[in-house]
């Protein structure tokens, strides 16, 4: 059939518009029962004290679903053209029958759309409408209308949070700094609602760290950020208290996956970095987590934290001479200020945390032997003599061995062997970092201040003075030997 044809018939069918009409309002009757029903289901869940999506599906069905403004433009696209048939002919009324029939297969799709929505297909309409906000006001109430809900499935909360932080990395983009502010704030609100198979993704804790580091720049960085300065400092804030919010919430877990992702990611943001500013960034977000090793801060009591401290960060001869390796050595200065107020403190008589962090920070060493040297090494003396100091003070750590296993067939020889390493080992690091204290005339003058005091037979200020002549003559020992070997 030819278009000349087409026409004929068009003209002949007097009554084309009457069916045109009859076909349009046939549909505008079945969209009604589905606008009813979903109007229905909406006005529920506003009812209900939990969320699950209320105040986002409104606007996925007002922008996506029933598209109010969209019906109107449908019906006007339909019945307008129709007033005009009487006054037009041939090609004209070719595409008035053609214009009607788009107005009709569109509200088609919107009923396939309702359809779709009631038969429980919402996710792939609430998808498609966050990929598309721009409106910061829908935005915000969007996003906290889906973090504030409970219980959603594992796949689709992974998929919300992958549309979630790519609109975050845009406003990143664009320094957009008040709806991020909003974005992260709701995220971090209802974070407790949030399953733990979001929370251990690798994908969450990076960009997390990403962003962190983003506003750590703006505030700290060689090109500091003037303007929002305030809302950065916010930005870092809340994402401070995300971290050790999912931090928390993974080791209920029993699980190191958060200090791995944790150490890799700030290995990687150090590279970005130049001197000074990569010590600083390390030291800043080491200080939270060494919070948490060394007090047990934001820690759940049946988990035995010290399992989870990377050896990388560990205080070991190989880790301090390791150039590259700044955790190490800012591991060391947290844990000299620490101790040292630590032991400062008269008001216990055993301090189980320091000796815990001594044996965990140290892992090569004797840690009896290390907490003798570290009195005399980290305490400024009462009085002139140090050693008279170091032996009349209150000690609160020291009492904790390391045990190894053994066999019944091993002999005497391998059974001291680790603990003669560990002395070994405590002798190197002793000298590597306390080089001006352990020197063979210091150490002659502390044996010499040692032998000269005199405390009764029995007393504990005895035993612990020839505790001390035997820790510095070992000490001593050990340098005449390694000079002997050069």
């Amino acid at each position: 059939m030819d278009i000349s044809e087409l026409l004929e018939r068009i003209e002949q069918v007097d009554n084309l518009p009457n069916y045109i009409q009859a076909v349009s309002l046939a549909i505008l009757g079945l969209l009604i029962p589905f606008a009813i029903a979903i109007l229905t289901e909406f006005y529920q869940k506003t009812r209900s004290p939990d969320e699950k999506f209320s105040r986002l599906d409104v606007l996925v069905i007002l922008d996506k679903v029933f598209k109010i403004k969209n019906i109107i433009f449908y019906i006007l696209l339909i019945f307008t053209p129709l007033t005009l048939w009487e006054f037009s002919n041939g090609l004209y009324r070719l595409v008035i029958v053609i214009i009607s029939a788009i107005g009709i297969a569109l509200m088609i799709k919107t009923i396939v759309d309702l359809y779709r929505w009631t038969k429980g297909d919402a996710f792939t309409y609430r998808y498609s409408f966050l990929k598309d906000l721009k409106n910061n006001t829908d935005l915000e109430t969007a996003w906290d209308s889906v973090w504030k809900t409970s219980n959603i499935n594992s796949y689709h909360e992974l998929n919300l949070f992958e549309i979630f932080s790519s609109t975050v990395e845009k406003k990143f983009e664009k320094e957009s700094t008040d709806i991020l502010l909003r974005l992260l704030y709701s995220f971090g609100k209802y974070l407790d609602k949030r399953s733990i198979y979001l929370l251990i993704n690798k994908n969450l804790l990076e960009k997390l760290m990403r962003w962190h580091f983003i506003a750590w720049k703006k505030i700290h960085g060689k090109i500091k950020e003037t303007s929002n300065i305030t809302h950065w400092f916010m930005i870092k804030d809340i994402l401070e208290q995300i971290l050790r919010e999912v931090r928390w919430r993974i080791l209920k877990q029993e699980t190191s996956m958060f200090i791995e992702h944790f150490k890799n990611n700030i290995n990687e943001f150090f590279k970005l970095l130049s001197p000074p500013d990569n010590e600083k960034y390390v030291r800043h977000m080491l200080r939270d987590i060494y919070r948490m090793f060394f007090d047990g801060a934001g820690v759940p009591e049946h988990i035995d934290i010290w399992n989870f401290f990377p050896d990388e960060w560990k205080i070991t001869k190989r880790n301090i001479q390791d150039k590259s390796n700044v955790a190490a050595k800012i591991t060391l200065k947290y844990f000299y200020k620490w101790s040292t107020n630590r032991l400062l403190s008269l008001e216990r008589d055993y301090d189980e945390l320091l000796d815990r962090a001594l044996c965990n920070v140290f892992p090569e060493v004797d840690p009896i032997l290390w907490a003798q040297i570290l009195m005399i090494a980290l305490l400024s003396p009462v009085s002139d003599d140090e050693v008279k100091s170091a032996i009349e003070r209150k000690w609160t750590f020291g009492f904790l061995p390391r045990f190894y296993g053994f066999y019944a067939y091993q002999s005497e020889a391998e059974l001291a062997a680790p603990r003669e390493r560990e002395i070994t080992n405590t002798h190197e690091l002793a000298i590597l970092l306390f080089p001006n204290l352990f020197t063979r005339e210091k150490l002659t003058e502390l044996i010499e201040k040692a032998k000269a005091l005199r405390y009764p037979g029995d007393s504990l200020e005895e035993k612990r003075r020839q505790l001390l002549i035997e820790t510095f003559q070992g000490m001593l020992n050990f340098l005449e030997q390694g000079s002997l070997k050069s």
